[in-house]
């Protein structure tokens, strides 16, 4: 059935983008949808790796507009900084090449077993053009080095937000200024009960508010290409890249939201994306994205069938959950682990495969780079290299690296989105 009313509860950039897609989906429809403003939403800035940009691409959103209406930049990956260890890169792009039918990771653990300081990091060329602070859009010929460039997009939350809410209320969104709000799943339909005691109801209720789960944002002058993980005795700092500056984002303490459906009845809960994942793991837009994605394929035919509003919620509890064992990973916190974290973690430990899960919102390649920025690698290298020379190995890692180097020094120093470099 065709919903004839829909209310967005919470604004910010997770409302209006929220109300832009919707409004697209019914452009041709006389549906009314109202975002009412009762939430910031996240006020920092939020990013996209290249799974997200390929989304938010199949929604119809150009990563180039992203960039011009959120004054957002390039970034390859994510440095992680910890007191008295040397960092760790985790690249959105795989490391070397396979020798034969090993991966990569198998020879770097081959070379190290034998005394070589083979990181990862050192024959990846995110991490060399982001130590640089060099970069080029990739190569289109699949034979060049630049091939192998990955890049996602950071995004200031409240010029995005900003952008897309003039567009929204120009093409006759309603905006509702409210200072708290009730949702009450009447009989009927459902129910927004302002502050004021007055009720707006709806066929459709979104709700987007992250609650206090966004961190504190300030400016910050951060280098480019890459998000710095800062992790100190006392707090947990994000510093993230922007067209003008950036943001460093602060660890606010953080209890994941748990026993919670995102759709039950006639409401869509798509804040869980911010409250459920950490939000310093930053992964809350594609998530957001993704479960936007998923409603938007049952509508308008959806029925609103309890099946629908079962398989809905199965295949998003499962996207968060695995996007939960990742922000772990990736921010180290790993004491309380899933069964599903720990399963990962012990098969990579000891055989450097990653068992990979339904609904997984990162891929193999980004479960690899994070294990060994944190140090996690697999107890022996594949029993394939054994009966290779490690010269042999050698020979193929330098060679590896001299080409990425070489086309490294081809590229001109980053400049920003707007002219990528000079």
């Amino acid at each position: 059935m065709l919903p004839e009313r829909i209310a967005i509860v919470g604004g910010g950039l997770p409302g209006w983008l929220a109300a832009e897609l919707l409004h697209r989906t019914f452009a041709r429809a006389d549906v009314a949808i109202s975002v009412i403003e009762c939430d910031p939403g996240p006020q920092g800035a939020e990013t996209l790796s290249p799974a997200g940009i390929d989304l938010a691409l199949t929604l119809g959103i150009d990563e180039d507009r992203i960039l011009a209406e959120g004054g957002g930049a390039h970034i390859l990956g994510t440095v992680i900084d910890r007191a008295g260890q040397a960092p760790g890169f985790v690249s959105f792009s795989a490391a070397g090449a396979p020798f034969g039918p090993v991966p990569f990771h198998h020879v770097a653990r081959r070379l190290r077993q034998a005394g070589d300081d083979a990181r990862l990091a050192n024959y990846c060329l995110n991490a060399l053009c982001a130590q640089s602070a060099r970069y080029a859009p990739p190569a289109i010929d699949e034979q060049s080095v630049a091939a192998s460039l990955e890049h996602g997009i950071s995004i200031d939350a409240p010029a995005w937000s900003a952008a897309l809410r003039q567009r929204a209320t120009r093409s006759g969104v309603a905006a509702v200024t409210a200072s708290e709000v009730a949702l009450v799943q009447d009989d009927k339909a459902p129910l927004v009960r302002l502050s004021s005691g007055s009720d707006i109801a709806a066929d459709l209720i979104i709700d987007v508010r992250t609650g206090a789960a966004a961190p504190l944002a300030t400016p910050a002058n951060v280098p480019p290409l890459y998000v710095h993980l800062e992790q100190r005795s006392d707090r947990l700092l994000r510093h993230v890249p922007l067209a003008n500056g950036g943001r460093t984002m602060e660890r606010l303490p953080f209890e994941a939201a748990a026993g919670q459906s995102a759709w039950c009845g006639g409401i869509v809960d798509l804040g869980l994306a911010w409250r459920v994942v950490d939000p310093m793991a930053g992964l809350g837009l594609q998530l957001l994205l993704s479960m936007l994605h998923r409603l938007l394929g049952l509508l308008p035919q959806c029925s609103g069938s309890s099946v629908e509003m079962r398989e809905y919620n199965r295949l998003t509890a499962s996207e968060l959950a695995a996007a939960q064992d990742y922000a772990a990973q990736l921010l180290g916190q790993t004491e309380a682990e899933s069964p599903a974290l720990g399963c990962k973690r012990a098969l990579y430990a000891d055989c450097g495969r990653v068992a990979m899960f339904d609904e997984e919102p990162v891929s193999e390649v980004d479960w690899i780079n994070v294990f060994d920025a944190r140090g996690l690698e697999p107890r022996d290298a594949d029993p394939q290299l054994s009966a290779v020379p490690i010269d042999a190995l050698r020979t193929h890692a330098e060679r590896l690296r001299a080409i990425m180097i070489a086309g490294l020094r081809a590229m001109p120093v980053y400049a920003g989105p707007a002219g990528e470099g000079r």
